[in-house]
């Protein structure tokens, strides 16, 4: 795209003739890799930080994060099918786009944390209220993430900065294309899109999630003295119960 200079008064483009700069669009946050290690640390409630990870290790939107049914994550806690999604404190049972409805692979820390937070449950959600219900979004915003991101110094934002976090971060590690879409839930944009089948193997995009790691620090790990002796674990979030 070809640009030409410019000069801003109050904001606005006074340039002549068209150029790359948009100043109707709203701007669009993005966090650092530093950045993300400090938020997903801050919350004071577990949950919070579980739900922190793995907006930013997994770049899923706000209402899927939500939708997440305990059986429909992999035993091993490496993948998650995404087949619903929630808003307004109920259940849909469909997406917006066929896109949408993938399998998301998740770095074997984050796997592990998924399968801690776990513990035996069989059923429900990952993320529930203390009824069983959906979280808040609105909650989760005005009671946690905005009051994290102002303790941090930063500006007020939503969960879609995790997302453009996670894509940068894909681009950054030059992840195939064919997965980049298929684990952001983006449409097909070529035909190499639909000949390629990397999608369909597990284990290579499991592989892929591992190699490229995380970008952040995960939350902090509690030493604890078990039957065994010391080990290292995540902390754990019994039953997941919230009250967001």
């Amino acid at each position: 795209m070809q640009t030409y200079p410019f000069a801003r008064e109050g904001g606005a483009c006074t340039a002549a003739r068209p150029c790359c700069c948009n100043t109707t669009r709203r701007e669009q946050p993005i966090f650092a890799g530093d950045a993300v290690t400090g938020i997903v640390a801050a919350p004071a409630k577990k949950y919070h930080r579980v739900l922190y990870t793995l907006w930013a290790a997994s770049g899923l939107r706000f209402g899927k994060a939500l939708g997440i049914d305990i059986k429909n994550i992999f035993p091993d806690g490496g993948t998650i099918i995404i087949c619903q999604k929630a808003w307004r404190g109920q259940l849909h049972d469909y997406l917006k786009t066929d896109d949408g409805g993938r399998e998301v692979d998740l770095h074997p820390k984050v796997a592990a944390m998924l399968k801690d937070i776990i513990g035996e449950r069989k059923e429900g959600l990952l993320f529930r209220s203390k009824t069983g219900k959906p979280l808040s979004q609105s909650n989760v915003l005005r009671r946690s993430l905005h009051p994290v991101l102002a303790k941090l110094n930063r500006s007020k934002c939503g969960a879609h900065a995790f997302r453009r976090f996670r894509l940068t971060w894909l681009r950054k590690n030059d992840v195939p294309k064919d997965l980049e879409r298929f684990g952001m839930g983006h449409e097909d944009e070529e035909i190499g899109d639909r000949y390629s089948k990397l999608k369909q193997d597990v284990e290579f995009r499991q592989a892929v999630a591992q190699k490229i790691g995380l970008g952040f620090e995960l939350p902090a790990k509690n030493r604890v003295v078990g039957p065994n002796g010391p080990k290292i674990e995540f902390e754990s979030v019994p039953e997941m119960a919230a009250s967001a």
